[in-house]
């Protein structure tokens, strides 16, 4: 019954989080058990788990309200009246209290068939008066009065007027009866349950219950006999009052305008803004109240704002009483908008008199009429309940049952004022789990404001907010109308407190949610993240322990949660840290059950696989990454975080979004995803995925293995450089996740007014500033120099792809036109530095959509220049014209193919700018060898092929003195420690056959860097005498592993891969593999994250081969090994291929086939298998019989 009343995301948030009742019985039963003493003392689960008793109160109200329709008739449009002056001198008063309509509505016709009965009495008639819900009731189905809520019930009967008050249950005071003493009133009660001393018991069963209605209608005729003096009311004239509005009626009303969908009339005005959003005023009158006032207050100034008011209980019987239900009323209380939605609705649907700006939508049993008409709204605006700009207040809230509707209307997703529940108060941690953890789990929360005022810019602010979120809403707009609770300034001792109290909510949601799992799927359940090798990553590493399925994680999640001190001390923030990242882990991970994409189709990547941290690796290790900016919470300025942004991405810092920045930069149009270094991890728990990133990288770079805590200190404590930028107010999660970025060894800088530790926890309020400051305080160097350009320049922009809808120009590539680059040395005087010319047309002038020649012609000159470095300099203008946001550009030499982006050319970036970038990056890169450069960018075809044959010949020069280029024939290898600050124990012997595994350093690459750096990362190493010629070991070369590993390593052979093969730091393009019957090697690319044949994914042999240790029978290479001649050469070679993914056959194709032509198999690469024909050991096997595989032939690769 209760998926059928809400939509199907609001479902699955419960299902995931367990709360969803297996009945009303049991829900009600347990949250009464687990509150008894001695029970249940931890705040967070009691919290969560009286979610399954509210739900079961919205499920009985939902049924209650559903029957009572069947029973008594579905509410239609009534037209009554509201106050005490409905009261009537001249007949028998009955006055029907309490929320049971079963006697009332019987009641309301029998008066009408014993109206002999009050004129023998005297009187003109039976006049049956509402008060509280059963007046509300009667109300809008038959269109009876209403004297009074609970607040003025003593009021009614202190009148004097009323001759019986009908009492059925709930909400009525025990001073009825002392007061009615003093007045002639017959006080009756009519349910067993709700008695008063002193009353008079006529106990209503279904049987005789029109007997009772009779019975009770005597005796009041026979009181009005005796009515004495009449208290003088005040004179208060009773307001008019159009109810009956429930959901048909609202249907009925919107057919008017649609009638093929009535909904979506009130979706089309909310989405153009006549209606800015619908707000519900439920729950009770107070008496802690000033001057009663606080409804009225709240719903005027949301109604001048345009959002629709709908009211239940007490608060309508107020909002009536007070003329808001009086279409009259609307030019007075509502705003533009809002009246023209209604006169336009009241005129379509021929309502003479027009429609009131707030609508009487029941008793407090119908309060789920509000969750269903939002169900209606959010299935067609596309969004689950929790985003749409629907809110809720209970001002004066009082009873019990007020805390569960409020309860349930959180859970559904609607922010919930309520004004007078005190005693919350005495704890911060349960305040803010109903404030803030709420929001984040289900969307809705509570809102604790005693002011009105205050109150209705908060719920105003949440309604404009959510309009936001789902794009109905301009920014500014939102911004304006923005408006958090009002917090002093933050004492240390309060952070520390805040991150002890953040650590007990994550932990104890995380053991909710786990509890929840292991009942649903077993111990025995698989737990993951996809495209890893390191199970679920902090737990992994910190921890020590193996976690792969749910009965994995109890005593893991236990272990953390008992380093919790319940202290303000920085040492118990911290350790409180850890716990927070151990919990937002585990809450994480239970998503990826049987879902692998939990995120999809929301703005957020959740958990950022492995492949994307080792394409990176390389960047990292040379700081061409600087560093890792996390961005938590929500700027005040959007420009200024878009500028911050376009900072960050020039220094080539990595960045990771979170919270509602994800939201702001899409505003501003920052592209984010994961090939763009702008990872939008997402909210909540979901930044672990942020934090996690980078303890992979100790684990894939560092080698620093599980459990090693004071490995884990020391290293992350360096690298990556991770700095938290706190924007906006905080919360206690937010600050004890940056308390577990700081026990990881990171600090976090924020903009709010809070007590600093130093280099740890540091304030900058100075947006502007906040960059430079985070990058002092966590000592990032800076190695990427500024580029003069009118667009973003950075790594972050090296994998962007430009499809063809969002292109301005290309060249080259499908387009067919003429496209190359050649870099070229030159005397000096032939070269005028810093000169840039260009030839033909720029973008500017070419048409949207357009193709292009270009040609891209560069000379350097410098005395330490060589013929040889001409190739290396020459495939960096990929890289650096990459770097440039909007600029696409793949291939080399003649097989170019650039693209620039609309928006990039929008922004000015022009063909032109291709010479600014490689005159300031050729300088800033290779300034030891080149003093003067000189670019020429052609797009005219006539002039660029008077270049192509000089090109071309250079090409051929090039390739022929490359092809001359093999081990034998030098006497000099380089070392490449590059990685050495990730992986200490791991060095690259660069040969001219063996490129770095990276894939980013070759032969020449090695010598023109020593040549620029000669105490840099490559350094010649002389071969010295041979040792093993096949195996490929040389003295010099031995002698230079052992130091440059300071002796972890004594030797290494280039040629095999059984015998002290060369090391990995977990950078490299492709690992390879001794196959399960040892007879072939398996190959696996980092972008593959399917099963291999061995068993094993990419992440999962990353683990093993990465850190700097010599692994027999593993190898990380560069996939350009793949086919050199010097492949293994020692184990078979190129023939012991027997599997790679499909993606990476075909991408090597070309170079596969000519190697395999060299070897004499020209058909060899038909015969690699690939996961469409194998994906275990004994596919992998049948396939080398069937196609007769080479390496059958040979002998086994281990003996």
């Amino acid at each position: 019954f209760l998926r059928s009343t809400v939509t199907k995301g609001r479902m699955k948030t419960w299902d995931f989080n367990g709360v969803v009742p297996s009945n009303i019985e049991t829900a009600i039963t347990n949250v009464i058990h687990r509150t008894a003493m001695g029970v249940d003392a931890d705040p967070v689960p009691i919290l969560f788990g009286g979610i399954q008793c509210a739900l079961s109160d919205y499920t009985g109200a939902q049924i209650s309200s559903d029957l009572s329709d069947v029973l008594f008739g579905t509410p239609k449009l009534v037209l009554s009246e509201v106050n005490l002056g409905v009261l009537d001198e001249k007949s028998v008063n009955v006055a029907v209290h309490g929320h049971n309509p079963l006697l009332s509505d019987l009641m309301v016709d029998v008066a009408r068939e014993m109206t002999d009965v009050a004129k023998k009495a005297g009187a003109e008639r039976f006049n049956i008066v509402g008060v509280c819900c059963t007046g509300n009731e009667i109300l809008m189905r038959k269109g009876i009065p209403i004297a009074s809520n609970v607040l003025a019930q003593e009021l009614v009967l202190m009148s004097g007027l009323v001759d019986a008050m009908v009492l059925d249950y709930q909400c009525f005071l025990p001073s009825l009866v002392t007061l009615s003493k003093c007045v002639h009133t017959r006080m009756i009660s009519t349910e067993e349950v709700a008695r008063l001393v002193g009353d008079t018991h006529i106990e209503v069963v279904p049987e005789r219950a029109k007997e009772a209605a009779k019975e009770i209608l005597t005796m009041a005729a026979d009181a009005y006999k005796r009515r004495g003096k009449v208290t003088k009311l005040p004179d208060v004239k009773p307001r008019r009052t159009v109810a009956g509005f429930s959901v048909e009626q609202m249907k009925h009303l919107f057919a008017a305008k649609n009638p093929d969908d009535p909904f979506q009339h009130l979706v089309d005005n909310i989405q153009n803004g006549n209606v800015r959003g619908l707000a519900l005023f439920a729950g009770c009158k107070s008496m802690r109240t000033k001057d009663n006032e606080d409804v009225l207050i709240i719903a005027r100034e949301l109604l001048k704002k345009d959002v629709l008011v709908l009211t239940t209980g007490c608060n309508a019987i107020e909002l009536a009483r007070a003329g808001y239900m009086d279409p009259a009323m609307v030019k007075e209380l509502a705003g533009e908008g809002l009246q023209s939605f209604l006169s336009d609705l009241a005129k379509a649907a021929s309502v003479k008199d027009g429609l009131p700006c707030v609508w009487h939508i029941g008793s407090c049993v119908d309060n789920p009429r509000y969750a269903n008409l939002a169900t209606e709204v959010a299935n067609r605006l596309g969004a689950d309940i929790d985003k749409i700009p629907f809110v809720a207040a209970a001002p004066e809230a009082m009873h019990e049952k007020a805390v569960s509707i409020g309860t349930w209307c959180v859970t559904m997703g609607f922010p919930v004022h309520v004004g007078t529940i005190n005693y919350l108060y005495g704890s911060s941690l349960v305040t803010e789990v109903l404030e803030n953890t709420a929001r984040d789990v289900y969307g809705g929360y509570f809102i604790f404001e005693t002011d009105p005022l205050e109150a209705a810019k908060r719920l105003y602010s949440a309604i404009e907010y959510r309009r936001w979120r789902i794009d109905l809403t301009d920014p500014e707009m939102e911004r304006a109308s923005h408006h958090d609770a009002q917090v002093g300034p933050i004492s240390k001792e309060r952070l520390f407190k805040m991150a002890v109290e953040g650590s007990i909510i994550a932990t104890g949601y995380a053991d909710v949610l786990l509890s929840h799992a292991l009942r649903k799927h077993g111990p025995d359940k698989k737990v993951e993240f996809p495209e890893t090798g390191y199970q679920l990553p902090s737990l992994f590493a910190w921890l020590g322990k193996d976690c792969t399925r749910l009965g994995d994680l109890p005593a893991l999640l236990g272990e953390a949660r008992s380093k919790i001190v319940e202290a303000a001390t920085f040492e118990a923030a911290v350790a409180s840290g850890e716990a927070t990242m151990i919990a937002a882990e585990i809450v994480e991970a239970l998503k990826y059950i049987d879902n692998p994409t939990p995120y999809e189709g929301t703005m957020y990547c959740g958990f950022v696989p492995d492949r994307v941290l080792r394409q990176l690796g390389i960047a990292f290790v040379d700081d061409t990454i600087p560093g890792a900016a996390v961005f938590v919470g929500r700027a005040s300025d959007t420009k200024k975080l878009a500028a911050m942004i376009r900072d960050c991405q020039n220094k080539g810092m990595l960045i990771i979004a979170t919270y509602d920045i994800i939201k702001q930069l899409k505003d501003e149009n920052v592209a984010m995803g994961l090939e763009r270094m702008l990872y939008p991890v997402g909210e909540f728990t979901q930044a672990i995925h942020g934090l996690n990133f980078a303890i992979r990288a100790a684990l894939s770079f560092g080698g620093v293995q599980k459990g090693d805590r004071q490995g884990l200190i020391n290293y992350l404590s360096k690298r990556p450089k991770v700095f938290v930028l706190q924007l906006g107010p905080l919360d206690h999660i937010k600050v004890a996740a940056e308390f577990a970025v700081m026990f990881n060894g990171s600090p976090t800088i924020t903009d709010q007014d809070v007590e600093p530790i130093p280099d740890k926890y540091v304030v900058q309020k100075n947006m502007e500033e906040m960059i430079s400051t985070a990058i002092e305080v966590r000592g990032c160097r800076i190695k990427l120099g500024a580029v003069d350009l009118p667009v973003a320049y950075g790594p972050a922009f090296e994998g962007e792809t430009i499809r063809r809808p969002d292109m301005h120009v290309e060249a080259g590539g499908p387009s067919k036109t003429i496209a190359f680059e050649l870099l070229r040395m030159r005397p000096a005087e032939e070269v005028t530095d810093g000169r840039i010319n260009f030839i033909g047309k720029d973008v500017d002038e070419l048409p949207e959509g357009s193709s292009t020649h270009l040609g891209i012609l560069v000379k350097v000159y410098g005395k330490n220049m060589q013929k040889d470095f001409e190739s290396v300099l020459e495939r960096r203008i990929h890289q650096f014209a990459n770097f440039a946001e909007g600029f696409w550009h793949t291939g080399q030499r003649n097989l170019l193919w650039v693209r620039l982006s609309k928006t990039a050319v929008k922004a000015g970036l022009r063909l032109r700018h291709i010479g600014d970038i490689l005159v300031t990056k050729m300088k800033q890169e290779f300034g030891a060898i080149v003093t003067k450069i000189e670019v020429t960018v052609i797009t005219d075809e006539a002039e660029l092929r008077k270049h192509m044959d000089d090109a071309k010949l250079a090409y051929a020069e090039r390739d022929a003195r490359i092809a001359d280029l093999v081990d034998e024939k030098v006497d000099t290898f380089y070392t490449c420690t590059l990685c050495q600050t990730f992986a200490p124990g791991h060095v690259c012997i660069v040969t001219p056959e063996r490129l770095g595994l990276c894939g980013a350093i070759n032969w020449l690459d090695a010598k023109a860097s020593f040549q620029i750096a000669p105490t840099g990362p490559n350094n010649p190493v002389l071969k010295g005498d041979t040792i093993d010629e096949v195996k490929g070991q040389w003295t010099g070369v031995n002698e230079a592993v052992k130091a440059k590993t300071q002796g972890r390593l004594q030797k290494f052979s280039a040629y095999t891969m059984v015998e002290d093969p060369m090391t990995s730091c977990g950078c490299f393009e492709c690992i390879v593999a001794v196959s399960p019957d040892l007879q072939g090697v398996v190959v696996v690319n980092r972008e593959f994250s399917g099963m291999t044949p061995l068993g094993m994914t990419f992440s999962t042999l990353a683990g093993s081969v990465g850190g700097g240790v010599q692994t027999p029978g593993f190898i990380g290479v560069g996939r350009k090994y793949l086919s050199s001649r010097k492949f293994i050469s020692a184990d078979g070679g190129f023939l012991r291929i027997v599997w790679m993914p499909k993606d990476l056959k075909e991408s090597m194709r070309e170079e596969l086939t000519k190697r395999a032509e060299e070897v004499g198999v020209p058909d060899f690469v038909s015969k690699i298998a690939d996961e469409t024909v194998a994906r275990t050991p004994e596919e992998l096997s049948s396939w080398m019989v069937e196609v007769n595989h080479p390496a059958m032939n040979m002998e086994s690769m281990i003996k």
